[in-house]
C-alpha cells in the first residue's frame, strides 16, 4: 500500500475519492500512522477532506477516542460536520459497549447545528438512550 501512496502521483493527480480510499486501506490495516500522513497530504495539496473515511476507519477499528479526538480537531480547524460523521461517531459507541456516551455527542451536534437525519437515527436504537 505505501508503494502506490509513494507513487500516486504517477497515476494522476489524486482527488478526494482516491485519498479516502487510501485513508480506509490504512485504518484496515491498522496503519493508522500512514493513514494520518495521508490525511495530511491531502490538506497539504488543499484537497477538500472527507473526514468520514478516516473516522469509519478509526471506528472500525475500535479506535473510539481517536474517532472523538479527530473530532474536536475538526472543530477546532472549522471544518464542518456533517450528519454522517456524528452518525458514524453515534454507531461506534454501541459497538464498543459505550452507549452512555451517545447522548452527549447527539446533544453536541444538535448545538453545532448539526440536524441529526434518518442515518442518525437509524445508526442505532436511540429509544434505548
Amino acid at each position: 500500500m505505501m508503494e502506490v501512496y509513494d507513487r500516486i502521483e504517477d497515476y494522476g493527480s489524486p482527488d478526494a475519492c482516491t485519498y479516502n480510499i487510501l485513508i480506509n486501506a490504512f485504518c484496515v490495516m491498522v496503519d493508522l500512522v500512514s493513514a494520518r500522513k495521508v490525511f495530511d497530504e491531502m490538506l497539504r495539496r488543499r484537497v477538500e477532506p472527507n473526514v468520514i473515511a478516516l473516522m469509519k476507519g478509526l471506528c472500525k477499528v475500535f479506535r473510539l477516542d481517536e474517532a472523538i479526538r479527530l473530532k474536536g480537531e475538526m472543530l477546532r480547524k472549522k471544518v464542518e460536520l456533517v450528519p454522517a460523521v456524528y452518525s458514524t461517531l453515534i454507531s461506534a459507541p454501541f459497538k464498543a459497549n459505550r452507549k452512555g456516551e451517545v447522548s452527549g455527542l447527539l446533544e453536541e451536534m444538535r448545538g453545532n447545528g448539526c440536524k441529526p437525519d434518518t442515518v442518525t437515527y437509524n445508526a442505532t436504537d436511540i429509544s434505548t438512550l
